[in-house]
């Protein structure tokens, strides 16, 4: 906050004196959940200094960094509408099947909770085709490459 000040004293100067001096208010807008405080106003006349949606982004980050995402969402909504950009339409096996080769890997990157296995040996089966699986890490590029060999070999 106080390096944001220093950086761009035409828009935040005396932002470190305002959370000082409103501390409650500030808290209170920083530990809001509803509204999230990337939807809720800003203390003060700070709501009215970071009038564009950028510049309350840039205060949003001082205090709440894991709301920062959120926030830039609707700063692409607001611009962009709700586009390609902001949501991920679900990707099925088969259209991934379409677009691959035998040679070349198709890597998921899983998150929490989320294991394709088994939808994806039931794809296979259904196609009568082959799958060889491999849990990226240390020590696997050996067992990687050999993979990739026999694939490029039955073409």
């Amino acid at each position: 906050m106080t390096e944001l000040e220093r950086l761009l004293p035409d828009t935040f100067a005396g932002l470190p004196a305002a959370v000082s001096l409103n501390f409650k208010e500030w808290q209170h807008w920083f530990s809001s959940d509803k509204p999230m405080p990337e939807d809720a106003q800003l203390p003060g006349e700070w709501e009215t200094k970071c009038e564009d949606l950028l510049k309350k982004m840039i205060v949003l980050r001082c205090f709440r960094p894991d709301r920062v995402t959120y926030s830039i969402k609707n700063f692409v909504k607001l611009g962009m509408g709700n586009s390609d950009f902001i949501t991920s339409n679900p990707t099925s096996i088969a259209d991934i099947f379409e677009d691959s080769v035998a040679n070349v890997p198709i890597i998921f990157v899983l998150t929490a909770g989320v294991d394709p296995t088994e939808l994806l040996m039931r794809f296979a089966a259904e196609r009568n085709q082959t799958v060889a699986t491999l849990s990226l890490g240390k020590g696997q590029g050996a067992k990687a490459t050999e993979i990739l060999n026999k694939a490029a070999e039955s073409g």
